[in-house]
């Protein structure tokens, strides 16, 4: 038995090459289970936002750990699959710019003072005053910008998802 759009076993997992939008795992798991991979990227964006991000780093391992498909027919995207990958990677790119914004020293700051721990410190006074400055660099107006053009972008992509999902239900899953 093999599953749909693909020449593999049903329930081998393997990331996909062709039909990814990070790292291909989602589509390898969608296609192992025999369910469109796009109904599993939503559920992995609802996990990682309802686990407060912890869903993110079993992600990272999953793309390690899980093998890359070596031979893959080639899907041609309709164009609802391309404004849905579309908007994915425009998400990326805010993310991004937001961590870009994230990285950068306050104004008031110098790279030695960023770096630099006062001596006599505790570790926990030293994880006290990095939170803090965290937390002041939430605050700033350009760093504030950049988190509501991401939650505006996740948001476009998910909308874009279902309507593709309900799309592609209406028409007996293709």
């Amino acid at each position: 038995m093999t599953t749909k759009g693909s020449d593999r076993p049903a329930g081998k997992v393997l990331r996909s090459r062709r039909d990814r939008v990070l790292g291909g795992v989602c589509a390898g798991v969608g296609h192992a289970i025999g369910i469109d991979p796009l109904l599993v990227r939503l559920v992995a964006v609802a996990l990682t936002i309802v686990s407060a991000g912890t869903a993110a780093p079993a992600y990272l391992l999953a793309w390690m750990l899980i093998p890359q498909a070596t031979d893959e027919p080639e899907i041609e995207p309709g164009p609802a699959d391309a404004d849905v990958r579309a908007s994915w990677h425009a998400l990326g790119g805010e993310l991004r710019m937001l961590a870009d914004e994230l990285r950068k020293p306050r104004p008031e700051e110098t790279q030695t003072e960023q770096r630099t721990p006062e001596p006599g410190h505790s570790p926990l006074q030293a994880a006290d005053q990095a939170v803090t400055a965290f937390g002041d660099r939430l605050r700033s107006p350009q760093v504030q910008a950049s988190a509501r053009r991401a939650a505006a972008s996740l948001s476009t992509a998910l909308t874009t998802s279902v309507r593709a999902l309900d799309s592609r239900s209406r028409r007996g899953g293709d």
